[in-house]
This record gives structure tokens, C-alpha cells and sequence, in this order.
């Protein structure tokens, strides 16, 4: 079973991502 921590790293990257794709 993954860690709870992993997860919401994962997530955060995910969502600081899609944040640098959406604003130049």
C-alpha cells in the first residue's frame, strides 16, 4: 500500500505542473 506522505507529494507536483502549463 502506497504512503499517505508519497501521495500528496505526487498530487502537489501534479498540481504545481498544471499551474506552469496554464500561466506562461
Amino acid at each position: 500500500m502506497p504512503n499517505m506522505l508519497l501521495i500528496s507529494l505526487v498530487i502537489r507536483l501534479l498540481i504545481l505542473a498544471f499551474h506552469d502549463l496554464g500561466s506562461p
